[in-house]
């Protein structure tokens, strides 16, 4: 189920063009091209619904990007909660798609940040005080000597 939309001007992602997108992601003209990847990326999935996007690219005969594309705009799901997502950071398998991370490489990720975060409160320094003036007293100051 897709949610409405506002109309807003976007790039086409099959041709590039420039179209007010509304419902569909791509533009009039390349419709037709989107429904027929569809079909072929549905009927592939039907036969082998354990493929993950790249061997469901390469079996349907369609683009990756296609593929990735109808997965983002939620028109594809898959009974595996990852859709054969696969981690940035070391290549096992990842916990979702949009995240592109694993469990270890995610924990690991949030102690570096953790670590860093420790650091910065140490390395920070207190406020200057007493030393800053206003500014019309440095002038006046100067105007006087």
């Amino acid at each position: 189920m897709t949610e409405s939309r506002e109309p807003r001007l976007s790039n086409c992602p099959r041709c590039r063009a420039i179209f007010v997108r509304d419902m569909s992601c791509v533009c009039p003209k390349c419709i037709h091209a989107e429904d027929t990847d569809y079909g072929l990326i549905r009927d592939a999935l039907a036969a082998n619904p354990e493929l993950g996007p790249e061997a469901l690219a390469h079996t349907a005969g369609v683009p990756l990007s296609c593929v990735m594309r109808m997965i983002d705009e939620q028109q594809l799901a898959s009974d595996s909660p990852n859709n054969g997502a696969i981690c940035g950071q070391c290549g096992e398998e990842a916990i979702s798609q949009a995240k592109r991370l694993c469990i270890a490489c995610l924990l690991d990720l949030d102690r570096r940040l953790g670590e860093e975060l420790r650091v910065a409160q140490l390395n920070k320094r207190p406020p200057v005080r007493g030393v800053a003036r206003h500014v019309h007293e440095v002038l006046t100051a100067k105007r006087r000597g």
